[in-house]
């Protein structure tokens, strides 16, 4: 549904950059911020909005701007810091060099 998917993008929008999307699983709090706006944005369609629906929407979008800034945990497992990438290259010698190639064009 429209409200649904409308909820996920902000979500996704709000945490874009800081871990990576989609999320697996997704913690609770989470499903509770997109439920309270996916009930927003039905509400706001239907011209139903009440008090309580749109104080739920303001405070699922502050939970989720606090935890953009990395002020509350998502409660997933954080990627290990000290990770270090190398690489090797094993190739044989030199068919060619460059009188060769020169020799071809």
């Amino acid at each position: 549904s429209l409200p649904l998917i409308t909820a996920i993008s902000v979500i996704n929008g709000k945490l874009a950059g800081r871990v990576p999307l989609p999320l697996s699983p997704v913690p609770d709090d989470i499903v509770g911020y997109c439920v309270d706006l996916a009930i927003y944005y039905a509400a706001a369609r239907c011209d139903v909005l009440s008090k309580d629906i749109k104080e739920r929407r303001t405070e699922a979008l502050e939970a989720l701007h606090y935890m953009a800034r990395n002020h509350k945990s998502l409660g997933l497992e954080d990627p290990p810091t000290n990770t270090s990438v190398s690489a090797s290259i094993d190739s044989n010698d030199r068919e060619f060099n460059r009188t060769e190639l020169d020799k071809l064009f």
